[in-house]
């Protein structure tokens, strides 16, 4: 049996440093939320949609090529002008991770003639969604390697937590919920990184529920409490935890530091925290400054700027293997 938006606003919960001192704590280890879509990697998203193929990409009838209208370097999409690398991820991820399949080339260049830094090939009509796809990946995936480089981090910080940042940052930033039909349910406009399985994707769909449990929990928080959310294993609380940064990011502009917790035993591990700071124009969120740490739980007060701001946000998320001595 499942309790459903189980919380106790009395909860005291008990964390490894005990002079953490940002005014939110929230802690949780089981959220109840609804079963949710998941890819476990970036070639099976669309097998979400009954397609194993990642873009339904079967090859579209194939006239004969006229050598002489080839492209010249072998490429049938190019960046036509300096663009930044954050604008090629925002305006190419509704493409690259579509939530529903194309129907054929013809579809897919519709939306790609929508995208106004690309220059496109007049063969490309002609070749398979594949081909089109490998090159439009290509440009995504060096951009999001561009600007992982470029991210603020300490210690020996690996390059695929560092894009991972990038992509919940993106989301954070971005991605809107969409209805569901005439359900209450709703879905967000885009495939947003799993957090616990770097390089994956997930579809999140929220409920009214989900909504208010989150709402409930930040309300507490700022009541001045600690909050724990509990609930059943492997029923999405840590992948709708994007929906939570995303609230106490861009409703209540304040900074975010999020963490999810590795065992300490036998040997202490170092933690990955994530460190998001909105950045305000006339009191709208415009941007997010992100930066990677990876630290033994113990020094997060004392290298983490964040955790020394009145009003900033803790996030931890309990990793299934952390037992309870360590809550």
């Amino acid at each position: 049996p499942v309790r459903r938006g189980a919380i106790n606003s009395n909860h005291k919960s008990e964390v490894t440093d005990a002079q953490a001192t940002p005014t939110h704590l929230l802690w949780y280890e089981y959220l109840i939320s609804v079963p949710y879509i998941v890819a476990k990697d970036a070639d099976s998203v669309h097998s979400l949609h009954g397609d194993d193929s990642r873009l339904a990409m079967e090859p579209t009838k194939k006239a004969k090529l006229d050598p002489d209208a080839m492209e010249v370097d072998g490429k049938l999409l190019s960046l036509n002008s300096s663009v930044d690398d954050r604008v090629i991820m925002s305006e190419l991820r509704q493409i690259v991770y579509r939530l529903e399949p194309y129907e054929n080339t013809a579809s897919m260049c519709a939306d790609l003639n929508e995208i106004e830094f690309l220059q496109i090939h007049p063969s490309i009509d002609l070749k398979s969604m594949a081909d089109i796809f490998s090159e439009l990946t290509s440009i995504y995936e060096n951009a999001k390697f561009r600007l992982a480089e470029t991210v603020s981090k300490m210690s020996d910080v690996e390059l695929d937590v560092c894009q991972a940042a990038i992509e919940i940052r993106d989301v954070i930033l971005k991605a809107e919920l969409a209805p569901i039909g005439e359900l209450e349910m709703k879905v967000y406009n885009t495939i947003v990184p799993d957090v616990q399985n770097l390089g994956s994707w997930t579809s999140i769909i929220i409920r009214p529920e989900d909504e208010a449990f989150w709402n409930r929990c930040i309300d507490i928080s700022l009541s001045g409490k600690k909050v724990c959310g509990v609930g059943n294993p492997g029923i999405g609380k840590t992948t709708t935890t994007l929906y939570l940064l995303q609230q106490l990011i861009m409703n209540q502009k304040q900074a975010v530091v999020y963490t999810i917790r590795l065992p300490s035993y036998p040997t202490p591990e170092k933690d990955i925290f994530y460190e998001f700071v909105p950045v305000l124009d006339n009191g709208q969120v415009v941007d997010i400054v992100v930066k990677v740490y990876k630290l033994l739980s113990a020094e997060k007060t004392r290298k983490i700027p964040s955790m020394n701001i009145k009003g900033a946000f803790y996030v931890v998320d309990q990793d299934a293997r952390v037992g309870l001595r360590e809550r």
